[in-house]
């Protein structure tokens, strides 16, 4: 099968261009002119340097393309241009270009944010991608991911950095009683794979977390029981944070923690992971297992 990913040099795009590339598939991997691809180059992959926000860069990156994954986003920022301008208007092009190519299915990694109350601008930017892929000809199989987990990933690395901030004690932005379904990145990169390649009779949107719910303040405690730690919580009042997230966007390019985030970090999520289970055929990997393969 002919194969295009988007976002395939990140944190689980790595990992589904190598599964995708080891069982024989065709793949071409859109990355951004600048990005280092060392780790691609190892991989029998075609990579296309371009950028999706930028139409006239990608022109003919569906042709001869029979499914599309699309994971290519920004998680990181509060900014609303940058925010829609990457994760609707460059899915945007992506969707139009496959459209216009034939392409038969595209596999979107959306976010749990995207059925939150009230959603971040991250969410927001998803929801809307979501709008305008319905509008299009393909087979749409749309994935939710809630918080995703392993070495290197990035909302795991910030509950890591919390843990590890000061030497007897856990900052805690407010009662860091939001529950959450973590899922490890090998199990997500699995599931991926499996929507690249699984016959779909029709359009389908699955919500993916693993398989235990667990307060971000139990998580973080289970994190140091793990690395051997034991240490007490000192609660951060929101609003006090906000206050400063706000002043530190205002002043800094990158600050360290933004509203955007404090929103998403409050955000219950809890999902049914048994249906992820029986469509992909995959016994999702215990909480304990994961955390000890990634602390």
């Amino acid at each position: 099968m002919n194969i295009l990913v988007t976002g395939g040099n990140g944190f689980l795009g790595k990992r589904v261009v190598k599964h995708l590339s080891e069982a024989g598939h065709k793949v071409r991997v859109l990355v951004i002119p600048e990005e280092d691809t060392t780790y691609l180059a190892t991989l029998n992959i075609e990579i296309i340097r371009g950028d999706m926000t930028v139409k006239e860069t990608i022109k003919g990156i569906c042709d001869d393309i029979e499914t599309v994954v699309h994971l290519a986003a920004i998680l990181t920022t509060s900014d609303h241009h940058l925010n829609f301008l990457i994760n609707y208007e460059g899915t945007k092009n992506i969707a139009d270009l496959a459209d216009e190519a034939g392409v038969k299915k595209f596999v979107f990694t959306s976010s749990m944010t995207v059925t939150g109350k009230n959603p971040n601008e991250y969410g927001l930017s998803k929801k809307k991608a979501e709008e305008y892929l319905a509008t299009k000809n393909f087979i749409k199989i749309i994935i939710r991911p809630t918080l995703l987990y392993g070495k290197e990933g990035f909302g795991f690395q910030k509950m890591i950095e919390l843990s590890s901030m000061l030497p007897f004690i856990v900052p805690m932005i407010g009662s860091g009683s939001a529950r959450k379904q973590p899922i490890y990145v090998e199990d997500a990169a699995k599931i991926l794979t499996k929507a690249a390649l699984l016959e779909f009779r029709g359009n389908k949107v699955y919500e993916m977390g693993g398989p235990e719910a667990e307060s971000v303040k139990d998580i973080i405690k289970r994190i140091l029981k793990i690395r051997g730690q034991k240490k007490m919580f000192f609660h951060i009042p929101r609003w006090f944070l906000f206050m400063g997230c706000y002043f530190a966007e205002k002043a800094l390019k990158n600050p360290p923690l933004t509203r955007d985030a404090i929103l998403q970090f409050e955000m219950p999520i809890e999902v049914d992971h048994k249906m992820i289970e029986e469509d992909f055929d995959i016994k999702l990997t215990s909480f304990d297992e994961g955390l000890r393969k990634s602390v």
